[in-house]
């Protein structure tokens, strides 16, 4: 009894020394691991033209027998071993020309890789120069095979500066145990701003997500709809400002009055028209890939004089059947409610049940409040 007194206490502290930084939780959005290259290599590229590369890098363990994929026996790698496999995946990269790369299963400083910070190293061996780091899995030991300290994610290498970088939190696993979900990998997906390859109001960033691939649950899809939320916050963060700007304003009404609205709708479609003629813009078999296109005649829709004789009569035929009384009481309560602040939707709905038509409803309003002529700004 003494025996299990002792040895319980310990497998208790065993357990939390090699789980505790499992439990390390992430809010929603955090700070990445921001890095720069010892020396800068001035990019050549056409900020217009970026290659961008996506790699899964196995934490540099390439054709290496390894114990995690069972398909062999070894758990932990030497620094040389790993630094050959490391300098052929940086040729490769360069060799590829990458502006960007977006990496997953990258070590930093873990045991199993022979404690390289691979995200240094790749930027140190190859023209790209700034990177981005989100943990997925960081611990101090792991005791089973000897792994030690593993601390493995997502990272993000670039050419030019990347500003605004973000870990984004995904979702756990929810077809697992607690106890598994506490020791299982914190995905993530990392973004970053590159404001070299913004063009005017429009940002680039890239992003960069591991989701999960085993899970029995909704997890991957999860996963994917949450980095599809996150390519997409930059046109709600835009949507906000014009939101923000018609509130200054005073709201739609002043923005119509004052052709708020019909500038921006024209300087969009001038900017639109002036990238696809200069080619910044691609629209294909208008500017692009128009070789070899054989022109297409498309006959001109035009309506049958019948269907406008069949439309009338059967408007001559409602008419007819429907109740004028109602008609007339329900037309009048409209035309009175418009000369108050009444909300006029209940009154139009009642005018179309009783089969008014939409001409008599406008004709109705058009009386009290008359014709609305769009103003001229240009």
């Amino acid at each position: 009894m003494r025996i299990i007194h002792i040895i319980f206490p310990l497998l208790i502290i065993m357990l939390n020394i090699g789980c505790e930084p499992f439990a390390k939780s992430y809010p929603p959005t955090s700070n990445p691991k921001m890095y720069v290259a010892d020396e800068y290599v001035s990019p050549t590229t056409n900020p217009d033209q970026v290659k961008v590369v996506t790699w899964n890098i196995r934490f540099g363990a390439g054709r290496l027998p390894w114990i995690i994929d069972s398909c062999g026996e070894k758990a932990l790698a030497d620094y040389d071993s790993v630094e050959i496999i490391m300098q052929k995946i940086a040729d490769s990269l360069n060799a590829m020309e990458a502006d960007i790369v977006l990496l997953q299963e990258v070590d930093i400083e873990s045991k199993r890789s022979g404690f390289m910070d691979q995200v240094q190293f790749l930027l140190d061996n190859t023209n790209l120069n700034y990177g981005a780091y989100a943990s997925v899995m960081e611990v101090d030991f792991v005791f089973s095979d000897g792994l030690g300290r593993i601390n493995t994610g997502n990272a993000i290498l670039s050419k030019f500066e990347l500003t605004e970088a973000k870990r984004i939190k995904l979702r756990l696993r929810t077809d697992q145990s607690t106890l598994v979900q506490y020791g299982y990998a914190r995905r993530n997906i990392v973004k970053a701003k590159i404001p070299e390859l913004s063009q005017g109001a429009k940002d680039f960033y890239a992003v960069n997500i591991h989701a999960t691939a085993f899970a029995t649950d909704d997890t991957k899809q999860q996963h994917i709809n949450k980095y599809v939320e996150t390519l997409t916050d930059n046109i709600e963060r835009e949507a906000e400002i014009l939101f923000d700007e018609i509130e200054t304003l005073g709201g739609v009404v002043p923005g119509i009055e004052s052709g708020w609205f019909q500038q921006k709708i024209a300087h969009s479609a001038m900017r639109q028209q002036n990238e696809i003629e200069s080619g910044e813009r691609t629209v294909v078999g208008v500017n692009q890939f128009t070789e070899g296109s054989e022109s297409i005649e498309i006959d001109t829709l035009k309506i049958d004089k019948e269907v406008e004789k069949r439309q009338i009569a059967k408007i001559v035929a409602l008419k007819k059947s429907r109740d004028e009384s109602k008609v007339t009481e329900c037309l009048s309560a409209l035309h009175q409610a418009c000369r108050t602040d009444e909300n006029l939707v209940p009154k139009i709905l009642e005018c179309a049940r009783s089969y008014c038509t939409l001409f008599e409803i406008r004709d109705v309003m058009q009386e009290v409040f008359g014709s609305y002529k769009e103003p001229v700004f240009f």
